[in-house]
């Protein structure tokens, strides 16, 4: 049973609008008053679409679809908009650019809103099935890929191994010996070298983005979004924890998202220390709600990360940057 959301501060309207959805018997109707219940109900009552007010108090609803959009676990719920006030061209334009997937303007024409509504969750229901299947597939190939990545270590520890021995028997040989030798461990070297590259050549490696945050929503948050657009995520919790990763030789992280703010190291000490100790040109990009812009402007240069957010930010201008440092960094 579909579960649809009617969110609406006139109470005899939102009971005519409820009225005509228990019309249909696969229907099931929420009701929220105002925009903040709105929200609160989408997140703890999981509804299948959202037939949502334009004019409201406080919140109105081109607030409420612009949060509905912004968060990774409800972007792709559908959304109908609805105003007899605000049905102007420039509304409607505003009301489609925000994310809504239908704008009515005259909501007492039950046919053309149960119409909307049949529409947009069979086409939710098809989309939800097809992120499965590629989320099935992805997650194959994230294990096929991780088999790689295994494989391409070990061999390449074996190699070291083999000419490290190679290396210590040789110093208890004559010179001679050794001269004859020689042949042998560059031979293992062109060896391991060719393996190697038939491991790199399979398959190109997911890029890995190390996020580091002691507030669970916001690494969740930033994890859905890279996770959706086909990065690798690692996650700590702090600054010690994002060091253990990143000595760890199993992983290879390709840039570090983290907190200014956290206890036991904070994002400061952590990227002062990748950059004494572990890379001068991993990229970071900090995020903060403690700090205004001008501040991290001017710590930037001192501390040396590439980028900076304030919460709240955009996910998607989030990715946009994490995208552009790695590609940059490659491409030096």
């Amino acid at each position: 049973m579909a579960r649809i959301l009617i969110v609406n501060d006139t109470p005899h309207l939102l009971q005519l609008l409820g009225q005509t959805l228990k019309k249909e018997t696969d229907y099931e109707v929420i009701k929220a008053y105002d925009g903040k219940s709105a929200i609160e109900k989408i997140n703890t009552e999981h509804p299948d679409l959202v037939v949502l007010d334009v004019v409201m108090p406080e919140m109105d609803g081109f607030e409420v679809c612009r949060r509905i959009r912004q968060n990774p676990e409800t972007e792709d719920l559908p959304v109908i908009m609805f105003s007899a006030l605000r049905s102007g061209r420039d509304d409607l334009a505003h009301g489609y650019e925000i994310g809504a997937d239908a704008y009515l303007t005259d909501i007492f024409q039950p046919d053309q809103l149960l119409t909307q509504i049949r529409f947009l969750l069979r086409r939710s229901m098809k989309i939800k099935a097809l992120k499965e299947e590629n989320q099935r597939l992805t997650d194959r190939l994230q294990e096929r890929q991780d088999r790689i990545d295994q494989a391409y270590l070990e061999i390449e520890k074996l190699g070291q191994d083999v000419q490290q021995n190679l290396r210590n028997i040789s110093k208890t040989l004559s010179t001679e010996a050794r001269s004859e030798l020689s042949p042998l461990v560059k031979l293992v070297q062109e060896y391991v070298r060719e393996v190697l590259d038939l491991f790199e050549g399979l398959e190109p490696r997911r890029k890995t983005v190390l996020i580091v945050d002691d507030e669970e929503l916001v690494r969740h948050m930033i994890e859905l979004k890279l996770k959706k657009t086909g990065f690798s995520v690692l996650t700590a919790v702090n600054g010690r924890e994002a060091l253990d990763v990143l000595r760890d030789p199993a992983h290879h992280v390709d840039l570090v998202i983290c907190d200014a703010m956290m206890p036991e190291l904070d994002g400061f000490g952590l990227v002062g220390t990748i950059r004494k100790q572990i890379s001068t040109d991993l990229p970071v990009v900090m995020i903060t709600a403690k700090f205004e812009n001008e501040v991290l402007q001017n710590e930037q240069d001192r501390w040396q990360f590439d980028a900076f957010f304030t919460k709240p930010f955009d996910l998607s201008e989030l990715y946009e940057t994490v995208k552009r440092l790695i590609q940059e960094r490659e491409n030096v």
